[in-house]
């Protein structure tokens, strides 16, 4: 009997270590779930602080980004702007048509006081504002000018020229004859209105040599406008 006896309480000391080391294996593996969760919760905090971050920087970099992109096509306005303004002041006072004659006196001719030169072949007349049958050069449109005008006097005499504007004398060329061939010529820059009348115009009667192409009339529109 005291042999079953003793059986006996082994067996219940068995089974309770038993018992005991279960309770514990079950309450280290509750205790790691635990540290696990915490663990995991901990990382999952970590990467959102990370994500939150880098979103702040990304929100941050595509705000730069914007700025950059505003300044920048403000400044493409602004070489825009500018560039506009240069072709303004380039075309500005630049003719909108062109207004150029050459005409030469291909003979020589006695003039009589305040008779017109006629030059009476044409070598340009681009605009058709110089006439060769009257010797006069009508303004087309208003602006700046470029006039010319030479003469060969004949030996045989002195002569004056009037380059004459409206009738009022601009300038005046002389060659004093004295047995000689002589040259004289002017170029003037000088502000006309449409419609004005040039032309040149003998002062007293006197001879003009043109057997060859010395004696010339021309003019030219460098700017047009209101000056």
């Amino acid at each position: 009997m005291e042999h079953i006896f003793s059986s006996a309480c082994l067996l219940k000391v068995l089974l309770v270590c038993n018992l005991c080391f279960v309770v514990t294996c079950s309450n280290l593996e509750k205790r790691l779930l635990v540290n696990d969760g915490d663990y995991v919760e901990s990382r999952l905090h970590q990467i959102d602080v990370q994500i939150q971050t880098l979103m702040a920087q990304s929100s941050s970099k595509d705000q730069k980004i914007a700025q950059l992109t505003n300044r920048l096509n403000e400044k493409d306005a602004q070489i825009m702007n500018l560039t506009n303004q240069l072709k303004s002041l380039r075309l500005s006072g630049h003719p909108s048509q062109v207004v150029a004659f050459t005409a030469l006196l291909n003979h020589s001719i006695t003039a009589g006081a305040q008779q017109i030169i006629r030059y009476d072949t044409t070598l340009t007349n681009t605009g058709n504002a110089y006439d060769s049958t009257s010797g006069i050069f009508e303004v087309p449109v208003s602006g700046i000018y470029s006039l010319s005008a030479s003469l060969m006097g004949d030996p045989h005499n002195g002569i004056h020229l009037q380059l004459v504007q409206n009738g009022k004398e601009l300038v005046r060329l002389w060659t004093g004859g004295g047995d000689s061939y002589e040259l004289a010529s002017h170029t003037i820059n000088v502000r006309l209105d449409k419609h004005d009348r040039i032309w040149v115009q003998n002062l007293h009667q006197a001879s003009v040599y043109a057997s060859e192409k010395y004696n010339i009339f021309s003019g030219v529109l460098l700017f047009e406008g209101q000056f």
